[in-house]
């Protein structure tokens, strides 16, 4: 027999993600399903590893794909686990904030920046890669979308 759990640790405060008001809009409209944002802190990848890897230095490509091995395989903690349920809302003026509702997580995925695909800037509401990074510039000033940041790929569900 188990003993009871002490319930007075545990924490059940949903973790709260903000959109932009325009993006909202879409993810209420079932329009946009992922969200894209930057790994915190961003990586440093040690060359040497890299080059044990078999990765050249500049191979973006490469290395991604040994991010995404990794992330596969369990040796890299995501800022939330599949299944898992968080807030979604909106950034509204004055520093307003709306609940959209309850999101699910669906898929996680890992790539930088510039690697976006046009799908992934459809689905996470951009149009084009010079509107993510207008987006980018207001929403994530402290990491420049020039560095090429890592981000990380949340594909989700909402249940409203």
């Amino acid at each position: 027999m188990r003993a009871p759990q002490d319930t007075s640790t545990l924490r059940f405060n949903l973790q709260k993600l903000a959109l932009p008001p325009a993006i909202g809009a879409q993810a209420l409209g079932g329009a946009v399903d992922l969200v894209v944002m930057p790994c915190r802190p961003q990586p440093d990848i040690d060359q040497e590893w890299a080059s044990m890897a078999g990765i050249t230095p500049g191979d973006d490509v490469a290395l991604i794909q040994a991010i995404q091995s990794a992330l596969a395989g369990g040796m890299i903690t995501t800022p939330i686990c599949l299944g898992h349920a968080f807030e979604l809302g909106q950034a509204l003026p004055a520093q307003k904030y709306a609940r959209l509702g309850t999101a699910l997580v669906r898929q996680i995925g890992v790539t930088r920046a510039h690697q976006l695909t046009d799908a992934q800037l459809r689905a996470s509401g951009h149009g084009t890669a010079d509107d993510f990074a207008e987006y980018w510039a207001s929403a994530v000033p402290d990491i420049p979308a020039a560095t090429n940041p890592w981000c990380w790929l949340i594909r989700f569900e909402l249940k409203g």
